[in-house]
């Protein structure tokens, strides 16, 4: 018998088709390669996270080579996801949001607004679940590129600054 673990680090929404709420999904892995999927998304966000779970289950499914000599277990093989209760947790809360956006571009009624609005859809990368903390997205060198040089300043004087102050107040004591 296989058990194989995964750990999910980031699901992300990549791609969203206004016209039929048709979205494009890529799950990262801690020690997997990443994982791009097309659903639609439906209202009952739930059951769209643990419809997610099962399909990505089945696609990190390991295929055995049966043999009857060996063992009856052999053949096998038991994939789970490590953080599936914390996912089915958060990833609904964002994809409400994601779902709100939709609805907002739906019942626009200016063309400037809906083009606005469109083109904001049509280009975006929302995070639906990320297992690390927010010292993860700032300090990890394949997202860091996405962030702009001014923030990049910002967030260090602020980290600095913290820093200074968690000093002086140690001083003081």
């Amino acid at each position: 018998m296989i058990i194989k673990s995964l750990n999910v680090c980031e699901i992300a929404l990549t791609k969203l088709d206004t016209k039929n709420s048709m979205v494009e999904l890529q799950v990262n892995f801690a020690n997997e390669s990443p994982l791009r999927m097309n659903a639609y998304l439906d209202d009952n966000y739930d059951l769209f996270i643990s419809k997610l779970i099962k399909t990505i289950k089945a696609a990190k499914h390991v295929d055995t080579d049966y043999d009857d000599d060996v063992s009856v277990l052999k053949g096998i093989s038991v994939v789970t996801v490590a953080n599936e209760e914390d996912i089915k947790e958060k990833a609904p809360k964002k994809l409400y949001m994601v779902n709100n956006r939709l609805d907002i571009l739906k019942h626009t009624k200016t063309a400037n607004e809906y083009i606005r609005l469109y083109s904001q859809l049509s280009t975006f990368r929302e995070v639906i679940y990320s297992s690390g903390s927010s010292y993860f997205f700032y300090f990890n060198p394949v997202l860091y590129k996405y962030i702009s040089t001014t923030t990049n300043i910002a967030i260090t004087t602020i980290i600095y600054i913290g820093f200074i102050c968690t000093l002086l107040l140690n001083s003081l004591k």
